[in-house]
């Protein structure tokens, strides 16, 4: 059995980190900053009925409550402005199947990384052979992650029903048990992108080549998934706040809004890099 440290896999990982940190970087700006190029294509349009003066008024300086203030906006304007044609859609699918192209290269620049101590941004668009394969992995992957939050979701109304007069309760459990449940269900699978692009395995045989990387450490794969979930939460968190409130400072807020994921791009430039290579150190360590 191999042997498996999350503190040795820290270690490493934030090493090569600050040795690499400019490719990593550099490579977490390309594959996440395409997401800036989608709004300029299809904007949100900003009408009375998306967003109320209330929604605009009394706007707090703070990142947190500003970033609530941002969600709740763009929640409204997806539902009320932006109409899901059939252009949209394919455009929609389009940026994510470059971002799933640019992901398989983030993944082979950081096992080279582990490996030799050497890769180059290059590498980033050198996957296209594994593309079919990683597409309809990941399809798959969604299908079922997407039916899990469904039957989570539909427990959790059922429970509040039953329990009404406990809703805060209620709501806290539900949301625990969701989080372990997708603990449970993604660790055994999180290295089935890896596994095509290290192996070239089938669609199928991805899933059961990660399973068997990640059985015999589980436990400890459970509790490294849920560090780096708590990791890319707190940077996320941080840096999209900040990032907000400096845009809010130059920008009317109908601009804000259709670059949103600005915020995401900005915190990506930080947890990417780590994650990913965090996750190559682990893989090398199971696989």
């Amino acid at each position: 059995m191999k042997q498996f440290s999350i503190i040795d896999t820290l270690r490493l990982g934030l090493n090569d980190y600050q040795k690499h940190w400019g490719l990593l970087v550099l490579a977490a700006a390309l594959s996440s900053g395409i997401w800036l190029i989608r709004p300029i294509i299809n904007p949100v349009q900003v009408s009375q009925a998306a967003l109320t003066q209330q929604d605009l008024s009394q706007a707090s300086s703070t990142p947190k409550d500003f970033m609530q203030k941002l969600e709740k906006a763009a929640f409204k304007m997806q539902n009320t402005t932006r109409k899901k044609t059939p252009l949209s859609r394919s455009i929609d699918l389009v940026f994510y199947m470059i971002s799933l192209f640019l992901q398989l290269g983030f993944i082979k620049i950081c096992l080279e990384l582990v490996d030799s101590g050497k890769s180059s941004l290059k590498v980033l668009t050198s996957q296209g052979k594994h593309f079919i394969t990683a597409f309809g992995a990941t399809a798959l992957a969604m299908i079922v992650v997407i039916a899990v939050i469904v039957a989570l979701l539909l427990f959790g109304g059922v429970l509040l029903t039953l329990f009404s007069p406990f809703i805060r309760a209620v709501i806290a459990f539900s949301s625990m048990l969701a989080l372990v449940v997708l603990l449970l269900l993604v660790t055994p699978f999180i290295f089935f992108q890896w596994c095509i692009v290290d192996t070239q395995t089938s669609v199928i045989e991805s899933f059961a080549c990660s399973w068997r990387a990640v059985k015999p450490q589980l436990y400890k794969m459970i509790l490294f998934a849920f560090l780096l979930f708590l990791i890319g939460s707190v940077i996320q968190q941080t840096l999209g706040g900040v990032v907000t409130v400096l845009l809010k400072m130059v920008l009317p807020f109908s601009i804000i809004i259709n670059f949103a994921p600005a915020t995401f791009c900005v915190s990506s430039l930080v947890t990417l890099p780590i994650t990913y290579i965090l996750l190559a150190h682990a893989y090398r360590k199971l696989a």
